[in-house]
């Protein structure tokens, strides 16, 4: 017989100590082997409020497992753990999630906690994400990183190499040419130019470049773009601080030199010119007419390092055989994009208030909710540009229905696509704006065939520990066998009503579905959700894991 030693809340922090020895007999309580057969039962709570993160490759939207390089970058980074309760501000581990939970600070939906997660992996581009946390529970978000030798439909990823001399600089003259589909990004380094790195040493031999270019108009290439919907640029157009809007690209290019120690180049001696192909029909829209050689476009970079976007300087429309480009120099390297920047304010942007009606079978407190922004084109006849914006549809706080706020939204939006993972499978909405006039804004969800169910999350050791870990505070994902398609479902949580910890989502009944834990995504269960009201998803570590040592 087997005895079960609760241990109730935190594992590391804060463990509040219950056991209860369950006897048949007083033969039982004689015979008792203290150091046998006693079973640990752990209820985890790694953090009070957190967010979970999934790092996943832009183009085939999979799951990247390779080891993660995260770095935490705000006011409260130190405040940041992960699922293990380290506090660590820079680290490396097994992609592809990351936990970030919040300790000593209580955030709210008026004042939120932000901060911001770079991530970088071997064969990918550096990328980053503003994160924000406005309460207990907030909705995961994906980080989406190209890959070099695959980019995703809208892009292109040129590599050549560039060599360099301690002493003279580069041997030649050099262009770098990437195209996307529908326009080019041109990179120029005039010979002589002495390449330094971040320390301000020189660099010399093979420096491999990589230009890499993607078109604002692709739904695929638009969401590799390092920006949320409101973006913090640390310097304006009219050299005003920290100034607060949304960044819509035309095209934007990351460029990025190293030597073949993995030094990067931060600085060049002199400038290096960067050129983005424009249309010819795109409208000015100071002059409110075509473009024309002489116009100037503004350019901003974004930071890897710091995971900051600025303000860089004025970009000159140039002529290049048959077609038009804007053209910049610069003396560093990073992502560049040329962009309109809508300052959030309400002269310049708008709100909207999208209200889903549901039945009796809807009960998460909030859902999972990704955008897709189409803006009006800056050409004539041209594709519209597209801003992509993740956030959650939340319940009403009279119990019924739920709501959706936008803020800060452009005025030359004229239509959202509203992708709502809801259950199983994602629906989704569209919402059109025509001379200020929003269509309707007011949707029910398809939810007839869906039930509430109670699931409740396992967790054991492959190596026979005699240890059940059961966490909350952490989100479950779902998705039917065949179409696979991941929905966030919601996040467990500790139920002080019958001290259990549990889920309630809407799901259908008598099917096979497959669960995975978001801090857990490489251990997944098949289960029939069968035509009862609760279930266990089970879920193994290996015997490697830190809640497994």
């Amino acid at each position: 017989m087997k005895t079960n030693l609760i241990l109730p809340r935190f594992i590391q922090f804060c463990l509040l100590i219950g056991v209860t020895f369950l006897f048949d007999s007083c033969k039982d309580l004689k015979n008792l082997d203290p150091g046998k057969d006693i079973k640990l039962i752990m209820n985890y709570k790694p953090a009070d409020s957190f967010v979970e993160a999934q790092v996943k490759d832009a183009k085939t939207g999979n799951l990247i497992l390779d080891k993660i390089n995260i770095e935490i970058i705000g006011k409260e980074s130190a405040n940041i753990i992960n699922f293990e309760g380290e506090a660590k501000t820079t680290y490396t581990k097994k992609g592809p999630s990351i936990y970030l939970g919040l300790r000593n600070v209580t955030p709210t939906a008026t004042q939120p906690v932000d901060f911001k997660i770079i991530i970088s992996v071997d064969g990918y581009l550096t990328s980053s994400r503003d994160v924000s946390l406005k309460g207990v529970n907030n909705p995961p978000v994906e980080i989406l990183l190209v890959k070099a030798s695959t980019p995703p439909v809208g892009s292109a990823v040129q590599q050549g190499t560039i060599t360099n001399s301690a002493t003279t600089g580069s041997s030649q003259d050099n262009s770098i040419v990437a195209v996307n589909g529908q326009n080019s990004t041109i990179v120029e380094v005039d010979k002589g130019t002495v390449m330094k790195d971040k320390n301000g040493a020189t660099l010399s031999g093979a420096l491999q470049t990589t230009v890499a270019t993607f078109s604002g108009q692709s739904s695929e290439s638009a969401k590799a773009f390092p920006a949320s919907n409101t973006t913090v640029l640390s310097k304006g157009p009219n050299g005003e601080a920290n100034v607060k809007g949304t960044l819509v690209p035309s095209v934007f290019a990351a460029v990025e030199m190293k030597a073949t120690n993995g030094s990067k180049v931060s600085t060049f001696s002199q400038p290096v010119d960067i050129s983005f192909e424009i249309s010819p029909n795109r409208i000015n829209p100071k002059t409110k007419q075509k473009v024309k050689v002489g116009d100037e476009f503004p350019i901003y970079s974004y930071s890897e390092s710091t995971g900051v976007w600025t303000y860089e300087k004025e970009g000159v429309v140039v002529s290049r055989g048959n077609e038009l480009f804007v053209t910049f120099p610069t003396s560093h390297l990073s992502w560049f994009t040329l962009a309109d920047f809508i300052i959030s304010n309400s002269s310049s942007t708008f709100n909207v208030k999208v209200t889903f009606n549901s039945d009796g079978s809807v009960s998460a407190a909030s859902y999972p909710c990704s955008i897709e922004a189409f803006y009006a084109p800056t050409e004539e006849g041209g594709e519209p540009s597209i801003q992509n914006i993740s956030t959650e549809i939340k319940k009403n706080s009279g119990g019924s229905g739920y709501t959706l706020d936008l803020e800060n939204i452009g005025l030359n939006v004229t239509k959202l696509v509203l992708k709502v993972n809801f259950g199983v499978g994602t629906q989704v909405f569209e919402v059109t704006r025509s001379n200020g006039t929003m269509s309707s804004t007011n949707f029910t969800f398809k939810t007839s065939t869906n039930k509430n169910k109670t699931i409740f999350i396992n967790v054991t050791c492959e190596n026979d520990k005699p240890l059940e870990i059961k966490p909350y505070n952490v989100g479950i994902e779902g998705t039917l066998l065949s179409p696979v398609n991941w929905s966030f479902l919601g996040n467990v949580s500790y139920d002080s009503g019958d001290n259990k910890i549990k889920l309630i989502t809407s799901l259908p009944d008598g099917v096979d579905m497959n669960f995975r834990s978001v801090a857990y995504p490489d251990y997944t269960k098949i289960i029939n959700t069968g035509t009862t009201e609760t279930f266990t998803v089970p879920i193994q570590l290996t015997k490697d894991h830190p809640l497994c040592k």
